[in-house]
């Protein structure tokens, strides 16, 4: 039984009113912080599902992610961490790599060596 289930089942039980809080923990098996819980947050008229956007917000500029994008195309043997240094201290390799993931850029490690080099011309 999923943690919501359980919500559900004390918010109905909790409404109906029958029952008191230990009642309801015995019977279910439901702990009784939980119950407590549940019943505080229908006193506060607080939603019982998992917010979505509770989590840390983002505080990576656009401009830092776009040029993160543009130092990848154009020099696409960088690595991670050499990518987080050009942003200025303002991003980790670990940010740098979830930016690159999130516009589904598809290469987890750099190029080994540039694409291009130098031509060797032989006069004779």
């Amino acid at each position: 039984m999923t943690q919501y289930e359980k919500k559900e089942i004390v918010k109905t039980l909790l409404q109906s009113g029958k029952l008191l809080p230990k009642e309801i923990s015995v019977n279910c098996g439901i702990s009784l912080a939980t119950i407590y819980n549940v019943k505080r947050q229908l006193d506060e008229g607080v939603p019982l599902s998992h917010q979505k956007g509770a989590r840390r917000p983002n505080n990576l500029r656009s401009s830092i992610k776009l040029s993160i994008l543009h130092r990848v195309r154009c020099k696409p043997y960088l690595s991670l961490r050499i990518l987080a240094s050009r942003t200025g201290n303002k991003a980790s390799y670990q940010t740098v790599r979830r930016v690159l993931k999130d516009k589904s850029y598809n290469k987890p490690y750099p190029v080994q060596i540039p694409m291009l080099s130098e031509k060797i011309v032989c006069t004779g």
